[in-house]
């Protein structure tokens, strides 16, 4: 957009405001039934979170890959913006955000109001994750 002549007005990763991304989503009879399939699941992300981060080339390779865009600067301000200011190094949820957000989608969802973040999160994965000492492997 830049190159088009658009300015940037505001950038809400450089606002102090606490939001639930990214957010990973699973269905509940996967949950219940594969569980193993989750704690995987979650290794390969930690991985490919640290591997993104450390791996600059790689990841510029892979956005191109999968979203189609050549262009340096634009795969270069997406990394920037995604892997230095969104994406966290372990696959936390922001509790906090999780609450801006419900406080947010009560505005069009009257449910919402009542509705508590811990009903939304389940914290076994990443716990495993950390008992099994992946975390601090990658992140000494």
């Amino acid at each position: 957009m830049e190159k088009l002549g658009f300015k940037e007005l505001i950038n809400i990763t450089d606002m102090d405001y606490a939001f639930p991304n990214p957010s990973l989503v699973a269905v509940g009879t996967i949950l219940k039934n594969k569980p193993e399939i989750i704690n995987r699941f979650m290794r390969a992300y930690a991985r490919g979170i640290q591997r993104a981060r450390n791996d600059r080339e790689f990841t510029y390779k892979s956005m191109a890959t999968y979203t189609k865009i050549q262009d340096m600067t634009v795969l270069q301000k997406a990394y920037d913006l995604y892997v230095g200011k969104v994406l966290e190094k372990a696959p936390t949820i922001n509790m906090v955000g999780m609450q801006n957000a419900l406080d947010d989608l009560a505005k069009t969802v009257p449910a919402a109001k009542n509705a508590k973040p811990e009903q939304f999160i389940d914290h076994r994965f990443l716990d495993t994750l950390e008992k099994s000492g992946l975390l601090k492997e990658l992140y000494p």
